[in-house]
């Protein structure tokens, strides 16, 4: 596994998030941090980062790497399908074939469990695996969900915008290229919920860039 974060999600961060003047006030949550590249790249870009794993040894290895390099994170053991974390925490989620590793039902539960933790206007990067004849490739790695465009649409429906693309540069053969999907959370704030017992919902979209999502066309 590379040491490095995807350039996907390098190109990603800096087109929405670069030239924000005060980064350390921008949240990111790393869900399923593995190794830790992209948690790496994050918090030595100036990010306020959470990297989050199942994996106590994930998570010991991403903590050492930090250690070394004198970046602050935090880390946390947790699930992908019941995050804890308060909701409207994040401004940016990013998913690099980590729910994917759940069954479908599961994903679509792990997917709405970021929709809540994100601020409004909010933004994820995930990658997920495209449902194809050439799907044996991942033979041998344990669960994992295999997305159509139907399920990407569906999968994503809650939130506000999305541009869906091929993530060409990971694979010379087209069909083992995973989709690059780029959500965003509505920049409205969701109705409080307090008359009926719940915290009400504050718009803290102020704080981050407003992106220009990159529609990219799918196959």
């Amino acid at each position: 596994m590379s040491q490095y974060p995807d350039e996907e999600v390098t190109l990603f961060v800096w087109r929405h998030f670069g030239s924000a003047p005060r980064r350390s006030e921008l949240r990111f949550l790393d869900l399923g941090c593995g190794q830790g590249a992209t948690a790496w790249f994050l918090a030595r870009e100036g990010y306020c980062t959470t990297a989050l794993d199942g994996s106590p040894s994930a998570l010991r290895h991403t903590a050492q790497r930090a250690r070394r390099e004198g970046l602050p994170m935090q880390l946390v053991r947790g699930e992908l399908t019941q995050l804890p974390f308060a909701s409207s925490t994040f401004h940016c989620a990013t998913d690099v074939m980590s729910t994917c590793c759940n069954p479908a039902d599961e994903v679509a539960t792990a997917l709405a469990e970021v929709h809540r933790v994100l601020v409004p206007g909010g933004l994820v990067f995930s990658r997920l695996p495209r449902a194809t004849p050439r799907m044996g490739h991942y033979e041998g790695l344990g669960t994992i969900s295999f997305m159509e465009r139907v399920d990407i649409d569906l999968l994503f429906s809650q939130f506000d915008r999305t541009a869906v693309g091929l993530s060409t540069r990971q694979s010379d053969d087209a069909d083992l290229a995973p989709w690059d999907v780029i959500p965003q959370k509505s920049p409205r704030p969701e109705k409080p919920i307090s008359a009926v017992g719940g915290p009400a919902v504050r718009d803290t979209s102020a704080a981050m860039p407003d992106p220009e999502l990159q529609h990219r066309q799918g196959s």
